[in-house]
């Protein structure tokens, strides 16, 4: 699938290389929520009027929610939400308290069982990594999945 391969290739080339955790959780964020608002912009017939609506990243993720095939209670947006809750304490707390144990929440919940926690900074910045590179790869998976179905049909039934 090319678009997941794009949304890979542009992630290794601006994932950092080192292991400060909060432009980890930035740049993951931003690939992230460039992922989500091509999801949004694949299923509008006019995309660019939604410049003008300035959606923010929980609004666009709950759109792309509605518009993938995925379901609502995926795991995969669970684990967006926790990015978007670790990126929220970085941009508003200079110390966000707690942060280790929320970005060592969201790597126990997508690494493989008896792995456990990573113990120093350089293996937990890899481990987030490898966990935000899952999701940018699977949320664009299922992106391309769905154009390639074509027009989506609801999944349930339509608010009346």
């Amino acid at each position: 699938m090319e678009g997941t391969k794009n949304a890979l290739e542009r992630f290794k080339r601006h994932m950092p290389r080192g292991n400060d955790l909060t432009l980890i959780v930035l740049k993951g964020h931003l690939l992230l929520e460039e992922i989500l608002t091509g999801i949004i912009e694949d299923n509008c017939r006019h995309p660019r009027a939604l410049v003008e609506a300035r959606l923010e990243f929980y609004q666009k993720l709950v759109l792309a929610k509605a518009l993938l095939p995925l379901g609502q209670n995926n795991e995969l947006w669970k684990g967006v939400e926790k990015v978007n809750s670790i990126r929220n304490k970085f941009a508003h707390h200079i110390e966000p308290e707690g942060i280790v144990d929320k970005i060592d929440d969201l790597i126990v919940d997508w690494i493989e069982p008896g792995f456990g926690c990573p113990k120093d900074t350089s293996s937990r910045a890899k481990a987030l990594k490898s966990v935000l590179a899952f999701l940018c790869g699977a949320i664009s998976g299922a992106r391309e999945t769905a154009k390639v179905a074509g027009s989506t049909q609801p999944a349930e039934p339509r608010i009346t």
